[in-house]
């Protein structure tokens, strides 16, 4: 809803048409609220010059202030463009729309000065300003991290993520952050992002903290999925449209986790919610492997895990045979939008069960003999396994008769 004043001047190719007192009602940005704004509004028809200069109402405190002067002549002339935004303790949420292939759940504040240059179609971002009490989810790991209070600088074609330290909320221990991100006006871009658990310079265990690095669940990721604690790093590569996720994980000695390999040759075999590009709320298909797809993205994951570490191996979700061990190991795992789910790597097995369903109805719990060599591997394909376990059966009232035929 609008409502202002508007004064008209000079009717015809000289027409100037302004507002002191312009008050639009529930702006929107997308589905987010920005509130209330006021301003003044001057278009000047001769020059093609817009002049608008105001900020959003309510608590002086939380508020959006802009001072906007746009060249809509022509091409040469949209080079003066000029919005200086000056945010103070502004939330975060309305850039979720720029980052959310890899974010989300953006909360937190800013207070700074921005300003945006240049033609309407080629918008270059400058500034600099202060986070305060800032988070994100990394929709990949689905694990929120607090971001510590710090300026963060904005030059025309990148955001330098350098120096950002991210906080754990599970453990509380610190994770690093070095690379960027360029991109032109928010559009075309690309990742070069290390995440890493080690603080930078540094050697020593005290410095190399775990943290939550998985927090999936077979509803977020039917391929795998677990709550992981480990030490380790997280390198994202490439633009939106074609880019690279490679993850190291360690397993915490000291912390519990949990890592569930799903059935390949079941319902599982389909890509993470995360994977599916939608853009402006359409989504497209959901396909493992699917050439058509706008965006393509692989991932490798190592993850190294030790007896902490409870492993699930499901064989069949359907008759529910699956194996539970502890052990050691690390494994290999590469998939992406266009291509297939492929495993290698050797997980030794100290103790654990093997829940074989007998003739799809017994369910039968065999216990894993510990001391003997019991192993899961895989060469590539997630279908030829090769299983090694010797394990017993304890039964209760056995009879002798014949199986029934």
């Amino acid at each position: 809803m609008i409502d202002a004043h508007v004064l008209i001047e000079n009717p015809g190719k000289n027409m100037k048409i302004s507002s002191r007192d312009f008050v639009g009602s529930g702006i929107r940005l997308d589905n987010d609220s920005i509130g209330n704004l006021g301003a003044n509004v001057i278009f000047d028809m001769a020059t093609q010059e817009l002049l608008v200069d105001g900020k959003t109402l309510g608590a002086d405190d939380k508020s959006l202030a802009y001072d906007i002067h746009l060249y809509l002549k022509d091409q040469e002339s949209q080079q003066k463009n000029i919005i200086s935004l000056t945010p103070t303790h502004f939330d975060l949420k309305y850039i979720d729309r720029f980052l959310n292939s890899l974010f989300t759940d953006i909360r937190g504040d800013v207070t700074g000065n921005f300003q945006i240059k240049g033609p309407l179609n080629s918008l270059a971002v400058v500034g600099k300003g202060r986070l305060r009490n800032a988070g994100l989810k990394v929709k990949f790991t689905q694990c929120y991290y607090r971001i510590e209070d710090r300026d963060i600088e904005l030059s025309e074609n990148e955001i330098n993520l350098n120096g950002i330290v991210l906080e754990d909320t599970i453990t509380g221990n610190p994770v690093y952050l070095r690379g960027g991100i360029t991109h032109n006006g928010f559009d075309d871009m690309f990742y070069d992002i290390t995440v890493s658990t080690r603080k930078p310079g540094t050697r020593d265990a005290r410095n190399n903290r775990p943290v939550q690095v998985l927090n999936t669940s077979y509803a977020d990721n039917k391929l795998f999925y677990g709550n992981v604690k480990a030490t380790g790093s997280f390198v994202l590569v490439g633009s939106e449209d074609n880019s690279f996720m490679k993850i190291d994980a360690i397993a915490s000695d000291r912390e519990e986790s949990d890592f569930t390999i799903a059935s390949a040759n079941s319902q599982a075999g389909k890509m993470p919610d995360w994977l599916v590009e939608r853009k402006y709320g359409v989504e497209v298909s959901d396909s493992i492997v699917n050439a058509n797809s706008e965006s393509k993205m692989t991932y490798e994951l190592d993850v190294t895990a030790n007896p902490k570490v409870l492993m699930k191996f499901v064989m069949d979700d359907l008759t529910g045979d699956q194996i539970f061990g502890r052990g050691s190991g690390t494994l290999n795992i590469k998939s992406g939008t266009n291509e297939a789910l492929a495993i290698k790597g050797r997980f030794d097995i100290e103790e654990g069960t093997y829940n074989y369903t007998f003739k799809s109805f017994f369910p039968k719990p065999f216990e894993i003999i510990k001391g003997t060599e019991n192993y899961i591997s895989w060469t590539g394909d997630p279908l030829k396994a090769n299983i090694n376990i010797q394990a017993k059966y304890k039964a209760e009232r056995v009879s002798f008769a014949p199986w029934p035929v």
